[in-house]
């Protein structure tokens, strides 16, 4: 009988593809609360749960509050931290899980109380399993949403991507890793779709905050009134929709550039078709550790 092998990338593609399964929530599942994962698609020495997360980030030897029905965590001094992402990813032959998680209450330590602090935990595959290996409890901010406490949705969840939009990723040459996390918020009848960027050093090339990641902020790529829009109300409909590319810098981390399609309101009942030179472009800026619009043909409503 001949045994058929499967190679080193094949074994890797199906351990990243259990861990985006482990660790992002089923469609439509809320997520504002923090939620202990269900058992593992593939058991791996050392896979942290969600809740394990949140513990190793913010309390020492595992201590914690957990509350409520479905696990959540009081940190005991009126904030509450909240699970936004788990990525497992491959990088310079390593496979590392990292998780995402913000202060649902504000709390920036920046100094906006508008913006919510970001914190992450990483994990790194060994010869033993799954080892913590790097945790910082502010790795920049997240705006919360004017409804609620609640940071932009993440907009895929690893296995089934909303509208083609996925995870787009860019190594520098200096080695590091460049995350772009599609996301989306609604309020008042806009859906507004973006994407949260991450930067990975884990040689500590050009360190922007006290651990291995830093959150970058968010990038505008596209809106929609397809909630607020019929014959009825007499409001007409549009959509933009916007597409990501990293545009490489002769040294740094690469500007962003989202090139949009579709349709946009640009004034009272004057909606504008968009064409193929419509874009916003962000670079990143040093002082304030986040990328910043540099050039737009969109505009400002």
């Amino acid at each position: 009988m001949r045994t058929i092998r499967r190679s080193h990338k094949a074994m890797q593609a199906a351990v990243l593809l259990a861990l985006f399964a482990a660790f992002s929530p089923a469609v439509g599942q809320a997520q504002y609360r923090v939620i202990e994962n269900g058992p593992p698609h593939l058991k791996l020495p050392g896979m942290p749960t969600r809740s394990q997360i949140i513990r190793d980030i913010y309390f020492e030897k595992g201590a914690g509050t957990p509350s409520g029905g479905p696990v959540a965590f009081d940190l005991g001094d009126g904030r509450e931290a909240v699970w936004w992402y788990g990525h497992g990813f491959d990088f310079n032959d390593r496979d590392y899980i990292t998780a995402f998680v913000y202060l649902s209450r504000g709390d920036d330590p920046d100094g906006d109380d508008h913006l919510a602090s970001v914190a992450q935990a990483t994990y790194r595959m060994g010869s033993a399993g799954w080892r913590l290996i790097d945790t910082d409890g502010h790795i920049g901010s997240f705006a919360l949403g004017r409804i609620s406490e609640r940071a932009a949705d993440v907009d895929t969840d690893g296995r089934i991507q909303t509208d083609g939009r996925k995870v787009v990723r860019h190594e520098t040459a200096d080695g590091r890793l460049l995350l772009a996390v599609p996301a989306r918020t609604f309020a008042y009848g806009i859906e507004r779709l973006g994407y949260e960027m991450f930067l990975f050093d884990p040689n500590r090339v050009d360190p922007v905050r006290n651990g291995l990641w830093a959150a970058l902020g968010w990038v505008d790529a596209g809106a929609n009134n397809a909630a607020d829009c019929d014959e009825e109300s007499r409001r007409a409909c549009w959509a933009m929709t916007g597409s990501l590319s990293f545009v490489p810098r002769p040294a740094g981390v690469p500007d962003v550039k989202i090139s949009f399609s579709g349709s946009r309101l640009e004034g009272p009942g004057h909606i504008r078709k968009l064409g193929p030179d419509d874009h916003m472009s962000y670079s990143y800026d040093a002082d304030e550790r986040a990328y910043v619009v540099a050039t737009s043909t969109i505009a400002a409503n």
